[in-house]
């Protein structure tokens, strides 16, 4: 069978919101692994230039190439139409979307999901969202109020569309803008402190806390993103994370995971770790199983996506829904030890009366260090079979790396690990991440109703 796999968003290779992503093992070292392990497809992958998250390349050229995988570059400037056409010059019997993360505006499924539109009506079969469910998850405050109505625990929120908000222009005669006062007295009916989000922005990008209506309508009037915004009042809770794969009604559930957090119940770039399985059955973990599960067949999940959630009171809340490539994949494909493209081809490859495979889950972390070297990086890798991925990122001013680790039997033979790794690496493993990896398994293991 000959598979394809794409990706077909991307900002170009001269936007200033393009980040260069390198992994280990690479992403060739991975797509040939794939080749190996199923023999009896040939895989294709087409991709933008986008910097690297799905095969080695700068955005500007290919630096690295599987040896068994054949590559194709789609040019920014194709259409939907363009890309399915390109795809389907290559013969394929089915079509596998990896959509990939994009900022600010984090609508790379959407794409994707157009492109999979046009192979359908082609005869191609393909694993990628649904058009609206990719839309509805971009625009938050819609995939909210859906969810809501099936049932499932959401925040309670304000939309702000900015461009009302901000309709109060003297020349014109307008100096009373009525919107913004219902915005206003929208905010106040909310508990705070209230979190503040751009509705359609990649991840916590723009993430504010305000404490008063006040705060609130200044973060709100300040900023000149031009986007609309999401006022959410705070769960008082406990950060984490799953992801689901998956197709027509056979689905694999991951996580959950749980992200260490600041008082404010904010995830800190540097300082964080994100620590999974957890399986300490107070947490309700069955019932989070069970509606996740649910709520993939009530949206007809097509692909992999990830939920960011909070546990409060023994209740699971649905914070966000990414339907791409998450950053906290890698580390769900190292708590099974496995390749994590897998998740994604796994409608595919795998014969129809079987369900998604299941593989062992044993303790596994993730957690970010300002090392950037290449050659301190690679040999780190080499040094500790325990390193089961690494990804470097540069993105405008910032460079910094993320490590997942695992492989060990217990959460604190994960601590023994680390400090392992520290007394020969201390500048990337500092102290402090140290301490956040023991406080959140301690606090993991020892949590009770």
């Amino acid at each position: 069978m000959r598979i394809a796999i794409y990706s077909s968003s991307g900002n170009g290779t001269e936007s200033e919101h393009m980040g260069i992503f390198n992994y280990l093992p690479t992403k060739a070292e991975q797509w040939d692994e794939i080749s190996e392990m199923f023999p009896e497809h040939e895989f294709s992958v087409y991709f933008c230039l986008h910097g690297g998250m799905t095969v080695e390349e700068n955005g500007f050229e290919v630096f690295a190439k599987a040896k068994n995988v054949s590559y194709t570059i789609i040019p920014f400037d194709s259409s939907a139409e363009d890309v399915a056409a390109l795809i389907v010059s290559g013969s394929p019997d089915v079509a596998v979307a990896f959509a990939v993360p994009s900022d600010p505006f984090d609508w790379g499924a959407v794409h994707d999901s157009i492109v999979a539109d046009k192979l359908r009506a082609k005869g191609i079969r393909t694993i990628a969202h649904d058009t609206l469910l990719s839309m509805e998850t971009f625009e938050k405050h819609i995939i909210n109020e859906k969810l809501k109505k099936l049932g499932f625990n959401v925040p309670i929120g304000v939309y702000v569309n900015k461009r009302l908000f901000d309709a109060g222009y003297e020349k014109f005669g307008i100096v009373k803008n009525a919107y913004k006062d219902y915005i206003r007295e929208s905010i106040i009916k909310l508990s705070f402190p209230v979190i503040i989000k751009y509705d359609i922005g990649l991840g916590s990008f723009g993430l504010s806390v305000a404490y008063t209506v006040d705060e609130a309508m200044e973060i709100i009037s300040s900023d000149n993103s031009g986007m609309d915004f999401l006022v959410e009042e705070r769960i008082n809770g406990i950060n984490f994370g799953v992801e689901v794969f998956g197709a027509d009604g056979k689905y694999s559930f991951h996580g959950p995971i749980i992200f260490s957090s600041n008082e404010d119940g904010v995830t800190v770039p540097f300082l964080s770790v994100k620590y999974g399985p957890v399986k300490n059955k107070a947490f309700n973990i069955d019932a989070l199983k069970e509606e996740i599960l649910r709520m993939a067949n009530e949206l007809n999940f097509c692909g992999g996506v990830q939920v960011d959630l909070m546990f409060s009171d023994g209740k699971w809340y649905v914070i966000e829904l990414n339907p791409r490539f998450s950053y906290m994949s890698l580390l769900t494909a190292a708590i099974e030890d496995k390749n994590m493209l897998l998740n994604y081809i796994e409608p595919v490859v795998y014969d129809e009366k079987n369900t998604m495979s299941e593989f062992e889950q044993k303790p596994a972390l993730s957690f970010k260090s300002l090392v950037y070297d290449e050659e301190i990086i690679r040999n780190l890798f080499n040094d500790f079979d325990s390193i089961k991925s690494v990804t470097r990122t540069k993105y405008q001013d910032a460079k910094f790396s993320e490590m997942c680790v695992g492989g060990v039997d217990t959460p604190y033979d994960l601590v023994n690990e680390m400090k392992r790794i520290q007394a020969k690496y201390p500048d990337i493993v500092s102290e402090i991440v140290i301490s956040n990896i023991s406080k959140l398994i301690d606090f993991c293991e020892s949590y009770s109703d």
